[in-house]
């Protein structure tokens, strides 16, 4: 009887040891499961930021593409500008200003009161006028005339005195003191002019003013009233060293 009591008591120990070793099995199985699972679940957060570095790759490739094409096009519509600036500078002008270089200026274009009988000069320290004068020249006569409608003409001297260019007025181109100047502007924008010859003598009341053979055709300039520095015209032989021959040239006003 006792010894059936132990045996009962042996085997009863045997099967709760037997659980036991079952038990933390099962806990190594479950360990091992969960880190396995952990495992899988870095892999998974590594392939994710794989990913987005690509495709942020990607973007960046793609702007900087965009930029390249931007700046092509911009160096493109510039040079294309450029071209059309540089097409429109040959030619004779339509409408301008004479020009000429003349020592004691402080510009280079030829100035004048828009009205019949001003003088036509350069601009100078003590003698400065209100703006150059505009011209054109008129189609049927080859006459200069400006934006006022008063053409140039030269006054006739005595001989000793200049022959002074001037603005008149259709009535006064009638006058026998006065000449027009007829004119023409070559490709490259040079202004070559000529007027009859004359001159005009006072008898002490009168002037008493004639035509003379040939044309006066060369330009200069000469100093006169106030100061100034004028715009003449007479023969291409001048002996006279106070004229100083000028070639005039059209101009686009700068003002």
């Amino acid at each position: 009887m006792r010894f059936a009591l132990l045996w009962s008591l042996l085997a009863a120990d045997a099967a709760v040891a037997s659980d036991v070793n079952l038990a933390r099995r099962v806990v190594q199985v479950s360990t091992d499961t969960t880190v396995g699972i952990k495992t899988t679940t870095t892999a998974s957060v590594e392939l994710s930021t794989s990913i987005v570095t690509s495709t942020v790759e990607d973007v960046t490739t793609t702007e900087a593409a965009t930029t390249v094409k931007t700046s092509t096009a911009t160096a493109a519509s510039t040079l294309t500008v450029a071209e059309t600036t540089t097409s429109d500078v040959a030619g004779p002008l339509e409408t301008f200003v004479l020009a000429a270089k003349v020592e004691g200026t402080v510009s280079d274009e030829l100035s004048g009161a828009d009205r019949d009988g001003s003088a036509v000069f350069w601009p100078t320290p003590r003698f400065i006028a209100s703006g150059p004068v505009i011209i054109s020249i008129d189609s049927a006569t080859g006459y200069l005339q400006t934006s006022g409608g008063f053409y140039l003409c030269v006054a006739y001297g005595d001989g000793t005195s200049p022959n002074g260019v001037k603005l008149c007025s259709t009535e006064s181109l009638e006058n026998p003191a006065f000449g027009a100047l007829t004119c023409e502007q070559t490709e490259d924008r040079k202004v070559a002019c000529e007027a009859q010859a004359g001159q005009c003598i006072s008898d002490g009341e009168n002037n008493i003013c004639s035509e003379l053979p040939g044309t006066y055709d060369q330009f200069y300039s000469y100093k006169g009233p106030f100061n100034g520095v004028y715009l003449g015209i007479g023969s291409a032989v001048n002996t006279d060293e106070s004229q100083h021959p000028v070639e005039l040239e059209a101009r686009r006003s700068s003002t």
